[in-house]
């Protein structure tokens, strides 16, 4: 093999270009193969950087290209096996990191490097991994699609991306050789970051659960933490030396001398410590997931204390997850909080650990040196520096709109264009501002009424939604669904219309539709019609024994059991009185009244079993065991199972035997056939 000659270059994973790669090699004549790959490899690169020299005579050669991808296999084809080895070997050597080497290669890589320019095969027999690496130091990233490997090389090589906006005719990144390719330099990454985060999409399902756990958990965690604080306030191992005197819930603020700078913190808590009265800030999080709560203890096991107070040299440390870190940071600097707490719960508010962080003003205004930083390159066309009066509009710049409009989220470039000028026009007001929770414009308000409601049937549709299998998913399945879904809602909507008073009761719409959703709920009224299905199925499907269902409205289904509405039991003696409790102890104690001697004497047992399974007491006055089993005959609870206590063990009284079949064979004998056995032995004297 050749051996090559000393480089410094550092360039990504390539030692320097590949023309002076191979020419920096001194070529091993004792390996033929080796020596005719690397002259092949020269041939075709060139040396357009390089003079070389040949009988005095000065050359300098242009990299070929082969066009044809039949020719280019010809080529390859003709070549010997160990010199394509060679080949190959020699190109692998042009990446100096092994682990970003492609490992696997074939004849079709050297074919595909021959038709190549020298620009993409610097990059060819680099893996995704490499790939990537080039592409992060080199600060590029695409716009949007997907982060192909052939995408990734003609960005790295300079080369037109296919998907560059051709309206404009504006490539985002920078230049290679005047050539533009579709990739954002770190300027317009950082922006497209922050319009990203400014322009959320709609949480549903899991997600959406989730977060609002999380946010319902953030005053049981805050009370949570002051609990464990007292009751470790002597342990020396806590290490806190304070008291917590109140705390208060903060909206979004903005730092008075950086308003670029905003944060929204839990709690601001007011602590007395060392004879001031200083405030802290209180981020709460809750690992609502058995995901995120077993990763947390994970953590706190491999740091082993649980609650502790550290310097902020220690937060990559103590603090798990990477945005809590700088989230604490950013509640410290725009609040100026000299600590922060960082509480930890599981999803029912026990904490898991705490982690009271000390931030130096060092660290306070380098972070925002950097939000500063941040600001000039990505944030500044939003906060002009002109004074504009309020019918003013401002215009949103056009390399700022073409960022937004690979965002699938921001919905155009109206929806920017407005919500822009709607935070602008906020940022305006006089400060402190009210809550905005309730807070719509007046031109959306105006559509909300005579649009109907439309947007609330889809609203009320979500929370009925059908899921279909994925193997029966096709257009007639959904087109159903979507029907019942709506039908749902127009019965729900039916529901509260009929059980509405006078309408003139009220002073307003807004208070009618107030009043109808305190009447019955989506969840109650969909509850009923689930009620209602179960029952026209069991007709459906007991057309030999039909269940006549009654058409009062106050019918009471909730005895449905899976499916089914039990038949009522039309056997058995029925007493004039209700059936009073513990008939066996009133038997024995003289009690009772003579019908229900009567009853139990006379009972023959009418065996049945409670469904689903409800285990309660024996009723005989010597067995404590559960049972399922109850006599419809004597309206009693007996056990149909032997007693297995140790004391039964060895009481014959507990088993029958008899003969079967010349053999001898013992049974059972229950508390049920206990208090039958005498009815049953004189039902059998009176047979003829």
């Amino acid at each position: 093999m050749p051996t090559q000659r000393t480089n410094d270059s550092n360039v990504d994973d390539a030692a320097g270009t590949l023309e002076t790669y191979l020419y920096n090699i001194i070529p091993n004549e004792d390996d033929p193969a080796s020596t005719a790959a690397l002259h092949i490899l020269k041939a075709y690169v060139g040396n357009s950087g390089n003079d070389s020299v040949d009988n005095g005579i000065t050359h300098r050669l242009k990299e070929t290209i082969i066009n044809s991808k039949d020719e280019a296999d010809t080529i390859i084809r003709e070549l010997s096996n160990p010199i394509r080895l060679a080949m190959i070997k020699l190109l692998l050597g042009h990446i100096k990191a092994e682990q970003h080497r492609k490992p696997k290669y074939s004849r079709g890589d050297l074919t595909q490097w021959l038709m190549s320019p020298n620009a993409k095969r610097e990059f060819l027999f680099l893996n995704t991994e490499g790939l990537k690496s080039c592409m992060r130091d080199r600060n590029l990233q695409f716009s949007s699609g997907r982060c192909t490997n052939h995408r990734m090389i003609n960005a790295l090589a300079g080369i037109v991306d296919n998907n560059i906006d051709a309206s404009t005719g504006r490539s985002f990144g920078g230049t290679n050789n005047g050539t533009h390719f579709g990739v954002l330099s770190p300027k317009e990454a950082a922006t497209k970051a922050i319009l990203e985060k400014s322009f959320l999409p709609h949480m549903k399902g899991s997600a959406r659960e989730y977060c609002s756990l999380g946010h319902r958990l953030e005053r049981p965690i805050l009370s949570s933490w002051i609990n464990t604080v007292e009751d470790k306030r002597d342990d020396p191992l806590f290490g806190f030396e304070f008291e917590i005197l109140a705390a208060f819930t903060a909206g979004l603020a903005a730092k008075k001398d950086a308003m670029y700078a905003k944060d929204s913190v839990d709690f601001v808590v007011i602590v007395a410590e060392n004879g001031d009265l200083t405030p802290w800030g209180f981020e709460a999080k809750g690992r609502v997931t058995t995901r995120t709560d077993e990763e947390e203890r994970h953590h706190l096991r491999l740091q082993s204390i649980p609650h502790m107070r550290i310097n902020d040299g220690e937060v990559h440390r103590m603090v798990m997850n990477d945005g809590e870190r700088f989230q604490v940071l950013q509640h410290a600097f725009v609040y100026d909080f000299d600590t922060v707490v960082h509480a930890v719960s599981d999803g029912h508010a026990n904490l898991i650990r705490s982690t009271v962080i000390d931030f130096s003003p060092l660290i306070k205004a380098h972070f925002g040196k950097v939000l500063e930083d941040l600001f000039q390159n990505s944030l500044s066309w939003a906060y002009p520096s002109r004074t504009l009066n309020n019918l003013e509009v401002v215009r949103v710049p056009d390399h700022i709109q073409h960022i937004g409009s690979d965002i699938a989220t921001i919905n155009g470039r109206e929806t920017l264009q407005g919500t822009f000028n709607l935070w602008w026009a906020l940022m305006r007001l006089p400060k402190p501002f009210p809550s905005f929770e309730r807070l719509i414009p007046a031109i959306y308000a105006f559509w909300n009424v005579v649009k109907g409601g439309s947007d609330t049937t889809t609203k009320l549709m979500d929370d009925c939604v059908t899921k279909i299998p994925k193997a029966h998913i096709n257009a007639e399945s959904v087109a159903c669904a979507r029907c019942i879904m709506l039908i749902s809602v127009l019965i729900h909507r039916l529901m509260q219309v009929f059980s509405a008073r006078d309408y003139k009761m009220f002073t307003s719409l807004a208070h009618y539709r107030n009043a109808a959703s305190h009447r019955t709920t989506m969840h109650s009224s969909l509850l009923k019609i689930s009620a209602l299905l179960k029952l026209e199925h069991v007709k459906c499907m007991t057309a030999d024994a039909p269940i006549q269902c009654s058409n009062d409205e106050n019918m009471d289904n909730s005895n449905i059991c899976d499916g089914i509405v039990p038949q009522e039991i039309k056997f058995g003696p029925v007493l004039a009185t209700k059936t009073p409790n513990k008939l066996t102890k009133r038997v024995i104690d003289g009690t009772a009244s003579t019908t229900i001697i009567e009853m139990l004497e006379n009972c023959t047992g009418i065996p049945i079993m409670a469904y689903p399974n409800k285990p309660t007491a024996c009723q005989r006055h010597d067995c404590r065991n559960k049972t399922n089993w109850y006599c419809k005959g004597c309206k009693r609870w007996l056990c149909m199972n032997r007693n297995k206590s140790k004391t039964n063990m060895h009481n014959k009284d507990q088993l029958y035997e008899t003969s079967v079949r010349g053999k001898r064979v013992t049974f059972v004998k229950s508390c049920f056939h206990a208090e039958h056995e005498n009815a049953w032995c004189r039902l059998i004297e009176k047979r003829p």
